[in-house]
């Protein structure tokens, strides 16, 4: 069985959408990131870590009022070289890579 996961939540959508410096194209797109889980307990509900993880990314958005799209990208992805993470999703970074490219 396959489980996939949007790692751009709706919480931090919502925050992101807000700063006026990031691109439409960005930000109506952020839905088409998708990842798979290694396993159903990986996917199952809104874990604490990703609820953490969340709260970390909505914080650091509110103090960049003019971020710029590389910027939130490069800050993705140091997050997400995070062990707690790849285990989870081993390919999170091929996936976000892929859906980066596919903006330009």
């Amino acid at each position: 069985m396959i489980y996939l996961l949007y790692p751009i939540s709706k919480k931090i959508f919502n925050e992101l959408d807000k700063n006026e410096s990031i691109s439409s194209n960005f930000k109506n797109n952020y839905r088409n990131f998708i990842t798979k889980a290694i396993d159903r307990q990986s996917h199952s509900g809104y874990q604490y870590w990703h609820r953490e993880l969340d709260d970390k990314i909505v914080d650091w958005l509110k103090k960049k009022p003019d971020l710029t799209e590389k910027e939130f990208i490069e800050f993705l992805k140091k997050l997400y070289k995070n062990p707690n993470i790849t285990n989870h999703f081993p390919e999170f970074a091929k996936d976000f890579d892929n859906w980066i490219n596919s903006l330009k």
